[in-house]
């Protein structure tokens, strides 16, 4: 009986102290304890808890602080929205592309039937102009081309977290909600005994099919895994990437007129 106690005290206990971890807290010690299985640890879980997984050959670890969750209005529809207003203005340019380079072609039509001089100097600027517009348009086309590229792989991205966060899969986006995204210091002794600072950043989503009905269940997804250092390099990076932004937006603002 006394060891009966003893076994229902035991459980009673382990599931205060699960209870009273944050879920960030709760997904980095399986993380690491999954790193702990193979050569390079247990892939597959690895994979099922972070989008990118990064393994660390560790002697032990210390969660020392998880900083409290951002919260950001859920952004897959709004990305989806400027998808399409990418692909519009894509069209928009190819056509101006493709005006330019037929205005272009006639001009150099017109210049080998001419056989005036003047005339044929005057056509030549013409046709290098008009080379160097088509030039920029074409430019202009792959430019946004590349911004189109890029954003399906953040949608794609996104839509792989959704599932990973959620297990949501099919029609991500008609959902409505917010995500949360929360950064957590850990402290990690190696094998070689030296001790190094990891961020790891987590990322949950808490989605409704509309106001009325339940949010559906989801679990923090790790999102990136650095070392101090990185992170912060990584941070001031986009600081000054903000900076830039405002400065240009500024300088153009004042060439407006009033």
């Amino acid at each position: 009986m006394k060891k009966f106690l003893l076994v229902i005290a035991l459980i009673s206990l382990i599931l205060v102290m699960t209870s009273c971890k944050k879920q960030e807290e709760v997904t980095i010690s399986k993380y690491f304890q999954a790193m702990l299985h193979g050569e390079k640890g247990d892939i597959n879980t690895m994979s099922a808890m972070a989008l990118e997984p990064v393994y660390i050959q560790y002697e032990s670890y210390k969660i020392v602080l998880v900083s409290e969750p951002v919260a950001q209005e859920y952004q897959l529809p709004l990305l989806l929205s400027k998808l399409e207003n990418f692909k519009k203005e894509r069209q928009n340019l190819v056509k101006s592309a493709l005006d330019k380079k037929y205005e272009l072609e006639d001009l150099e039509d017109e210049l080998d039937e001419t056989r005036r001089a003047s005339k044929r100097r005057e056509l030549k600027k013409k046709v290098e102009d008009m080379g160097v517009i088509v030039k920029e348009e074409e430019q202009k086309v792959r430019d946004l081309q590349f911004k189109i590229n890029a954003l399906k792989n953040e949608i794609e991205s996104e839509k792989n977290l959704i599932k990973l966060s959620s297990g949501l899969v099919k029609n991500p986006e008609i959902y409505k909600g917010e995500t949360q995204t929360s950064k957590t210091d850990v402290k990690v002794t190696l094998k070689n005994g030296a001790e190094k600072d990891y961020v790891f950043v987590l990322k949950k989503y808490n989605l409704k099919i509309n106001e009325d009905a339940d949010i559906l269940k989801s679990r923090f997804v790790i999102i990136k895994i650095q070392s101090a250092e990185e992170f912060e390099k990584a941070e001031q990076g986009e600081e000054e990437k903000a900076v830039e932004t405002e400065e240009v937006t500024e300088e153009e603002t004042k060439e407006i007129p009033e």
